[in-house]
């Protein structure tokens, strides 16, 4: 049995509905891509274990991603938004970055 529009019940699914959805980060990604070029990405589209720099800063450290909001920097913890422009290193690029 379905209650009446605005009962509690109602309500509770609403709130439920707005806090599990994933927000679209179209307008990020294009923006990236506008700004820095065709090879960059948002945070939010790493997966976990994939090591990064920001777009910002193309000579920065080599960061790696390890939680949703979360990346590693020289052993310290650190927030990122989901929406900030990343680029995704290659296996090469690692390499020599780490032994600079």
């Amino acid at each position: 049995m379905r209650l009446p529009k605005g009962s509690e019940t109602d309500q509770e699914e609403a709130e439920m509905r707005r806090r599990t959805t994933e927000p679209d980060h179209g307008d990020a990604r294009a923006a990236a891509v506008r700004t820095y070029g065709p090879g960059t990405l948002i945070f939010a589209d790493l997966d976990i274990g994939e090591r990064f720099h920001f777009a910002s800063s193309p000579c920065a450290s080599v960061c790696v991603k390890i939680r949703r909001r979360r990346y590693s920097l020289a052993g310290r913890v650190c927030y990122a938004q989901p929406g900030q422009a990343v680029v995704r290193l290659t296996v090469s690029e690692t390499d020599s970055a780490i032994s600079a």
